[in-house]
Parts: structure tokens; C-alpha cells; sequence
């Protein structure tokens, strides 16, 4: 930012040497200048909604206390998919799991 406000490298320069996205260069170059230096601190990022209702959430955290099915002590990210896709009928990747 310094670069752009003192001359010395244009918004192009800017991007290509550092390779900022064109768009996250615009949107600091605004905040900047709407904000001042504050503005270009990062914001906190919004939380992502549960795709489980509280009571899901809350069966889904006794299954992990109780352990599996099966009676293994564990459970692995794939048969928690399976037994949370059957009971809740939301087809969910292994990886969102709030």
C-alpha cells in the first residue's frame, strides 16, 4: 500500500511483483481509503451454519462418547459419515464435520 500511496509502483506493478489477485489489490486500495491503515487488518472471517440441527449435533456427539455400532472403541471419519448419513438422511462429505 505504501508503494502505491508514495508513487513508486502502480496498481499493475503492484500485482504483478507481489501477485495480489486484481480484485483483493481493488478491495484493500478501498478499504484503505475509506478506513486508513486500520482498514487493511484482516476482518474475522463469518462461521459457517451447522448443517446439523442441535439435537443432531448432540446425537452425533454421544455416538463418539459411546463408541461404534460394532462396539470398536473408535470411529473413523468414513463409518461416521455412513451411520450420520443414514440417521440424519443428509448426504454429507467425510470432511464436514462440525
Amino acid at each position: 500500500m505504501a508503494l502505491i500511496l508514495e508513487g513508486k509502483l502502480s496498481r499493475l506493478q503492484i500485482w504483478q511483483k507481489f501477485k495480489v489477485g486484481v480484485q483483493t489489490l481493488c478491495d484493500r486500495v478501498n478499504r484503505y481509503n475509506a478506513e486508513g491503515f486500520s482498514g487493511l487488518y484482516d476482518r474475522p472471517r463469518t462461521e459457517r451454519s451447522s448443517k446439523l440441527t442441535e439435537t443432531q449435533q448432540q446425537a452425533l456427539v454421544g455416538w463418539v462418547t459411546e463408541g461404534t455400532p460394532d462396539g470398536e472403541p473408535d470411529w473413523t471419519l468414513e463409518s461416521l459419515q455412513v451411520e450420520k448419513s443414514s440417521a440424519f438422511h443428509l448426504a454429507l462429505r467425510a470432511f464436514v464435520v462440525y
